[in-house]
């Protein structure tokens, strides 16, 4: 991309970051000498059933052995049937977002376990589970001494410890809820603010997350309808285990680095709500009003994008092979303005929210329109889906709000502490481990990128906890005349001040694609 206007005419409920990262803190890690584990497809049944692996759509089959960073989405009268090797057996139901988000083990002799009359755990395992939505019905064996097994939920944890159970996470209306049951053994949950509930034997909770704190609703109706199935469950699966379930040569010997070796700070889009306020006499918007508001901590990575891009191609939305980016968690690029829009408004259909973008009134789902004309897209007032940030907002929220410190930078003075840019990536190996060749042009759009994108939220926040709003790749925004914001991880550091902006022109239009060019997500402030 081309330097800012000063230069030229060019001038991600829900408390789950933070509790993704306290949990990444307390459990256990193995031993130095822990390998990855592995989940076998035991059955899938339906035709919408997808598996994401590092962002890619592959197909999922019985038998297949899936590994930690796994995501597995069911939709209508679709299950999936895993076994995991430290001899549990889960079963994903219909309409679920479930993830094998960590899954490590000390290393055993797995091809001469009998996982058929499995009494015990085979091996100390650390296991990291996530359930957006959806149900799952699962049965542990007893742990071993060390081991951890927890199902992560967006109002809460659910510790395990050799049990059979199941968990329900749905989002109606914006608020989230989860409801557990156990037919045998015990769960015990936790919420983000530390309310502790047991669930013992015979017993379900429901657990609603409110604007005043977390409910909690003893047996709720129809939850104990799940009882008899998840009692059946060991037994049900168990019969469908193969005789030689894993091989000890692929399964349990290959090692993996140290975990600190490989750390990849964790993270999980989260909505951060800011307060109004007037925009600093050092901005080129100095004294623009800025109402209350929301925007997300991350940009959005490719695994956000495919999940809502394979409802959305489903839904009748114009979004089918748009995208790019190197990895998961990588933000996703080579999305052009109006695509940017279809996708909030995809997402927020998702979600049961009242998508924002129109087009003479209906729903933006396809073809490109612009701001201006008989058929501009236009924004309903009032309506809470999710949408680009303005220019003024997304420059509020780069500053720190009412909070703001006066960096320079998106929360520090040093590039090198908030931000991706040309002279801290360089040479960079690539996650597929190659080196970018030197001297390769900037315009990189068939061949390795010379200055690479990271992975979301790898430096450190700004003052009210916003990642990458200095570098890594530049943002679409939500303006007649300017059109994006943040530099790239391949432009100079100079040009990563919050001051930083992109005209609408003849060198980048609202059509334009760049393997340097995404989005993040606002939302207008609910009451």
């Amino acid at each position: 991309m081309t330097p800012p206007d000063i230069f030229s005419t060019r001038s991600l409920a829900c408390f789950v970051i933070l509790f993704a990262l306290f949990v990444c803190s307390i459990l256990p890690t193995a031993s130095a000498e822990a390998v990855k584990g592995s989940a076998r497809v035991l059955r899938t049944e339906g035709a919408r059933v997808s598996l994401l692996v590092d962002g890619a759509n592959l197909d999922i089959k019985t038998g297949a052995l899936l590994k930690q960073g796994s995501v597995i989405l069911t939709g209508s009268e679709s299950s999936v049937d895993l076994l995991f090797e430290n001899g549990v057996v889960l079963q994903i139901q219909q309409n679920s977002e479930f993830s094998i988000d960590k899954f490590l083990l000390d290393p055993f002799n797995a091809e001469g376990v009998n996982y058929k009359s499995l009494t015990n755990e085979p091996t100390t395992s650390v296991t990291q589970l996530k359930l957006d939505s959806g149900t799952i019905l699962a049965s542990s064996k007893k742990l071993q001494g060390g081991s951890a097994f927890e199902i992560v939920t967006p109002v809460g944890i659910c510790g395990i410890r050799g049990t059979r159970f199941f968990v329900q996470s749905e989002k109606v209306k914006n608020q989230s809820s989860a409801t557990i049951g156990v037919a045998e053994g015990l769960v015990e949950f936790v919420t983000p603010k530390g309310q502790k509930r047991q669930v013992a034997a015979g017993e379900t909770l429901g657990i609603t997350e409110t604007e005043s704190g977390d409910s909690f609703t003893p047996n709720p109706s129809r939850a104990a309808e799940l009882l008899p199935a998840t009692n059946q469950i060991d037994s049900k699966l168990r019969q469908t285990v193969p005789e030689k379930s894993f091989e000890g040569s692929e399964a349990s010997s290959i090692k993996v680095p140290a975990l600190l070796d490989d750390f990849v700070r964790p993270f999980s889009p989260e909505m951060v709500k800011l307060q109004g306020g007037t925009l600093p006499p050092e901005s080129k918007l100095a004294g623009q009003k800025v109402k209350p508001f929301e925007i997300a901590n991350y940009e959005v990575t490719w695994n956000e994008w495919k999940k809502v891009q394979d409802w959305a191609v489903q839904n009748g939305y114009s979004l089918k092979d748009k995208g790019k980016a190197e990895g998961s968690i990588h933000p996703v690029t080579e999305v052009n303005w109006y695509d940017a829009l279809k996708w909030c408004n995809a997402k927020s259909e998702m979600n049961r929210l009242e998508p924002v973008y129109r087009v003479k009134g209906k729903v933006y789902k396809t073809g490109e329109f612009g701001m201006e004309g008989p058929d501009a897209v236009t924004q309903k007032i009032g309506a809470r889906g999710y949408r680009l940030p303005t220019d003024a907002e997304w420059e509020w929220a780069a500053r720190g709000g009412e909070k703001s410190q006066g960096y320079i930078y998106a929360g520090s003075n040093d590039i090198n502490a908030v931000g991706w840019s040309q002279e801290n990536t360089t040479g960079i190996p690539l996650s597929n481990g190659q080196k970018p060749p030197q001297g390769m042009g900037i315009d990189a759009r068939n061949s390795l990128p010379l200055y690479p994108v990271q992975p979301v939220g790898q430096k450190d926040p700004n003052e009210v906890g916003i990642y990458d709003m200095s570098g890594n790749v530049t943002e679409w925004i939500w303006d007649k005349e300017y059109i994006a914001r943040n530099c790239c991880s391949r432009d100079p550091s100079k040009w990563a001040t919050l001051n930083s902006r992109w005209k609408e022109s003849r060198i980048i239009k609202r059509n334009y694609l760049d393997c340097y060019l995404g989005f993040r997500l606002a939302r207008n402030a609910g009451p």
